[in-house]
């Protein structure tokens, strides 16, 4: 959650420094040769997706990259916990740096990284969990308030350098996603300005075909909840994603017009973030971040017990839901806790509420994902 407006708490400045020190020369200033490798392959005829890819319902955990690594034994660990708490799938971010909000500039990680993300998805396939890999952007401002949504260009011809740049990152990570035998690829990460400019409508549904000519699973975007209504480009994906924050107040409503959006584009939806702080403001402000050390009166676990009992509850019972991801785990054992304000269940009361629900996963009629 690298979000959520203005209301969100703020990443410390060292973590700030190692974020910005993972990625390298900008897309649009590297050379022809940097930039070979991650040329489109020629389209085919696609392929029928293997039997592993098969629609089911998704009862997944975000993974963090803070307070360890995905390729670590502590990470085996981590992610076997996952598993014993029901999860069926684990949510692996990956990041393009954008060194400007108005600029068509992107950075790509190292290919180090790439290889932790790797190693990240074979432990959580031998944890008996599938993955998911899930792009995401970080750009200035993004630890005091800005977030992916704030990224725009002013003329059309940035629009284009931009979309130009995004699609290398996006097809870097379906090569990576198919190599690695990833199930389900989500393209982008609460880019509101980006899915919903109307110069690059056409970008998106081309890109989306062209990622299908590489990698054979189901795809997807995360759309910020007040995004989600207007991205142009769902028939070109198999589920409507949405980081669902939504105050426990508003709910019903929100699901309510979900249903509705899921009818009109004839696809399933799914919680690609969701989650509450343990913190006073859980269930009225739900992507508010909390602090990781926080005095007792600044800890409320019960409000972050009770916003996963209304939400996994209320999400259970309805059929165009297939799936949430429960924001979020670390790869560190000692995260979480009884003084741990933030969004992880990890050491929490909320945890055994998800475990529940995770541990008797509904039956789903449809509609089901089109990507077969």
């Amino acid at each position: 959650m690298q979000k959520k407006i203005a209301l969100n708490g703020s990443l410390t400045s060292s973590a700030w420094v190692i974020l910005a020190l993972l990625f390298t020369l900008p897309v649009g200033c590297r050379s022809r040769s940097d930039s070979a490798d991650i040329e489109p392959e020629p389209v085919f005829s696609r392929p029928i997706p293997p039997a592993h890819h098969a629609p089911f319902f998704q009862a997944g955990f975000a993974y963090s990259r803070v307070g360890g690594s995905y390729d670590s034994n502590t990470s085996s660990l981590e992610l076997g916990k996952m598993r014993a708490a029901g999860g069926n799938i684990v949510q692996f971010l990956t990041f393009a740096y954008v060194y400007r909000l108005n600029g068509p500039e992107i950075g790509l990680g190292e290919e180090r990284s790439d290889q932790v993300l790797r190693g990240g998805i074979s432990r959580a396939k031998a944890a008996g969990l599938r993955a998911m890999v899930k792009l995401q952007t970080w750009g200035p401002g993004f630890h005091n308030g800005k977030f992916s949504a704030d990224i725009g260009m002013t003329h059309d011809a940035d629009w284009r350098a931009f979309m130009a740049n995004y699609r290398r990152y996006v097809l870097r990570y379906a090569r990576l996603a198919a190599d690695a035998d990833a199930d389900i690829l989500c393209i982008g990460t609460e880019l509101a300005q980006v899915s919903q400019a109307a110069v690059l409508t056409g970008d998106w549904r081309a890109l989306a075909e062209e990622v299908r000519s590489i990698y054979h699973g189901p795809l997807t975007y995360a759309a910020h909840s007040s995004e989600v209504e207007g991205v142009p480009f769902w028939d070109s994906l198999d589920y409507i994603g949405v980081d669902g924050y939504y105050p426990i107040a508003n709910l019903p409503a929100a699901l309510e017009s979900l249903e509705r959006l899921s009818a009109r584009w004839n696809r399933p939806v799914i919680f690609t973030e969701a989650g509450f702080a343990s913190s006073p403001y859980a269930l009225t402000e739900p992507w508010r971040a909390g602090l990781t050390e926080a005095p007792p009166d600044s800890v409320r676990l019960d409000l972050q017990a009770e916003g996963w009992q209304t939400l996994l509850a209320e999400l259970w019972r309805r059929d165009f839901i297939w799936g949430i991801y429960a924001w979020k785990w670390h790869p560190n054992p000692q995260w979480g806790g009884p003084t741990n304000a933030d969004h992880t269940p990890q050491g929490k009361p909320a945890l055994d509420i998800i475990r529940r629900f995770y541990g008797k996963l509904p039956t789903r009629a449809g509609p089901a994902p089109r990507y077969e």
